[in-house]
C-alpha cells in the first residue's frame, strides 16, 4: 500500500473510488485516514450482480467524477 498510497496522495483528489471490496478490506483504514470520508467503494466490474445494481454504481461513479 506505500507506494499506491503516495500515488494517490500526491495526485491530491478531491475524492477516491475504490473498485473492489477486497481491496477496500486491505485500504479502507488508510482511506477513513486521509479521505474524512471523501471515498466511495463500489463491486468490482465483473462482481455477479444484477445490471441494475451495476447501473446505480456507474451513476454513482459519473456524479462523483462530474459534479
Amino acid at each position: 500500500m506505500s507506494y499506491t498510497k503516495q500515488v494517490v496522495t500526491s495526485a491530491k483528489p478531491e475524492c477516491v473510488i475504490c473498485v473492489g471490496k477486497g481491496v477496500a478490506g486491505v485500504v479502507e483504514n488508510d482511506l477513513q485516514t486521509l479521505f474524512h470520508g471523501r471515498y466511495e467503494v463500489i463491486p468490482q466490474p465483473n462482481a455477479h450482480l444484477p445490471a441494475e445494481i451495476h447501473m446505480e454504481n456507474f451513476k454513482k461513479d459519473y456524479e462523483i467524477c462530474n459534479p
